[in-house]
């Protein structure tokens, strides 16, 4: 099958590490939360927007459209597999940023109780997509690593440029990694 040299799956692994940077952000303006303190929810949103954008309408695109057809293809199951299990987290941490986003609406318009539900669901979109990202890494990829021909790997890569053409754009992807450097320096000096 593959040679090892595994694009297709490094370039989500390296959005993962991308990811990671957004989760430590919301994981420290949880334990502000979870403290009393106060948070800047603009900033909260920006991580949503994040979230929204580049995991939910980007990266999972890229999985769920691309690269979990083709594993398919080659054997690996949907149902009762990794990759329905992987889809599944997917649709549970989109419910979890409905959440999240309702819950700071909540309490932007005064709903004291809207803290108390924001951090749960911060707190689990955070502890899901941490495990999730764990499972892909060191699960399904190193499935894909075995299964997926050269040919295959190939065919990934065209099918992600052609996702990133369509749903980003060069400049969108240029802007998601400018908030990125710019929510890090926000958290760093405000969290």
């Amino acid at each position: 099958m593959g040679d090892g040299n595994m694009g297709a799956t490094d370039i989500l692994i390296k959005e993962h590490r991308a990811i990671e940077i957004v989760l430590d952000i919301m994981e420290k303006a949880a334990n502000r939360l979870d403290a009393g303190e106060e948070v800047d929810l603009t900033m909260l949103e920006e991580c949503l927007d994040f979230v929204t954008g580049f995991v939910e309408g980007y990266h999972h695109v890229k999985e769920e459209e691309i690269l979990f057809p083709k594993l398919e293809q080659q054997g690996i199951p949907k149902d009762g597999g990794p990759i329905g299990q992987m889809i599944h987290e997917h649709d549970e941490g989109r419910a979890m940023v409905k959440c999240m986003r309702k819950s700071i609406s909540r309490w932007r318009d005064g709903d004291a109780s809207a803290r108390k539900s924001l951090l749960e669901c911060w707190r689990n979109y955070i502890n899901l997509l941490r495990s999730h990202i764990q499972k892909e890494d060191n699960v399904l990829f190193a499935e894909a690593a075995r299964v997926l021909t050269d040919e295959d790997i190939k065919q990934l890569e065209n099918g992600y440029h052609e996702i990133a053409r369509k749903k980003m754009g060069h400049s969108a992807l240029e802007e998601y990694r400018t908030m990125l450097v710019e929510l890090r320096k926000r958290a760093d000096e405000e969290l």
